[in-house]
């Protein structure tokens, strides 16, 4: 709404001053623009906003964005539009608009509205990959901005870390956006877009976009693994419910070839290395589970998984534990 406000002193008596000169304010948001919101063939737009209550007129404001002159400079309109008489020469622009009060004492204008970015000649905007991303995504989906007048898109992708021209060609697109159905390499790519109009004429090729499809990190899932947990765990549990149990032995020969021993050892290489491996009765289903010293328990399954018997161990006389 319009506001009128006054201001006038008062002195340390209690004297009141004459009022001040009457000031009228606009309480109002700035205009909402409606088109053109990105690129456009037309070289003639129309530039257009929402009514704002309470505004008698508006303003618009339009710059070319390579030169930095002003092509329309505050042109005063009552209506919610306006279409400018000459070609506006192809390139970047930025136009906004504000709303102006009918006021007794000059003008009032609200606040501009938020400035658009629009591309004289139809060249596009790619959304999507954002430029610097990375995905491991290896069909992603290519997006752009609409172009007004335009009757379909050509997408150039190129392959970059691994020299390739054209791994993605598409002419013909009538939509703004393409997903590939062959997966791409993992690798870094660059990607163009351009429109083309109805009468058959090309934009300029959009920004490039540079992305990275980068590998999926493998994930581990052995059933081999599993098993041996599930063995390591009955281990465990028997050896807790049987302490009682007699112990029993089993032999595991190592022959180790004599050129690999040395000293004492050549001595002995005749005889079989005897490495004691315990044996544990299995569990009966009326034992209760006992509680597990998990830390001890992952290493054995990590011993269990590695370990293998050490030349050095058999040449000093000792004697390693290999669990069956």
């Amino acid at each position: 709404g319009i506001y009128r406000c006054w201001i006038r002193g008062i002195d340390a008596k209690g004297n009141f001053a004459g009022w001040s000169v009457l000031q009228e304010l606009l309480d109002v948001p700035g205009p909402i623009p409606v088109g053109p919101l990105s690129a456009t063939f037309d070289r003639t737009p129309t530039f257009s906003w929402n009514p704002v209550a309470g505004a008698l007129s508006y303003e618009l404001y339009v710059r070319n964005q390579y030169t930095g002159a002003m092509v329309i400079n505050g042109t005063s309109t009552a209506a919610t539009d306006f279409t400018p008489a000459t070609d506006l020469t192809d390139g970047p622009y930025r136009w906004w608009t504000l709303a102006v009060s009918p006021a007794n004492i000059g003008p009032i204008k609200s606040g501009g509205s938020n400035p658009i970015d629009i591309y004289v000649g139809g060249r596009p905007t790619i959304i999507a990959p954002v430029a610097g991303s990375s995905t491991s995504d290896r069909t992603p989906t290519f997006t752009w901005r609409a172009v007004d007048g335009a009757a379909g898109y050509q997408l150039t992708v190129n392959r970059i870390n691994v020299p390739q021209a054209g791994i993605i060609s598409q002419t013909g697109l009538t939509t703004t956006s393409f997903t590939p159905t062959a997966a791409l390499p993992v690798g870094t790519y660059r990607a163009w877009v351009r429109a083309v109009s109805t009468t058959g004429e090309l934009s300029p090729w959009s920004t490039e976009v540079n992305f990275t499809i980068t590998a999926i990190a493998p994930t581990i899932d052995s059933p081999d693994a599993d098993l041996m947990l599930t063995g390591l765990l009955t281990s465990e549990l028997a050896q807790r419910n049987d302490l009682d149990a007699d112990a029993h032995e089993s032999q595991i020969i190592v022959r180790v070839p004599p050129d690999r021993l040395t000293g004492e050892a050549v001595a002995e290489a005749a005889a079989p290395a005897v490495i004691s491996s315990p044996s544990v009765l299995p569990v009966t289903n009326d034992q209760q589970p006992a509680v597990l010293d998990l830390d001890r328990l992952m290493m054995e399954f990590a011993r269990h998984e590695f370990a293998f018997p050490d030349v050095s161990d058999l040449q000093t006389g000792k004697e390693r534990v290999l669990w069956q």
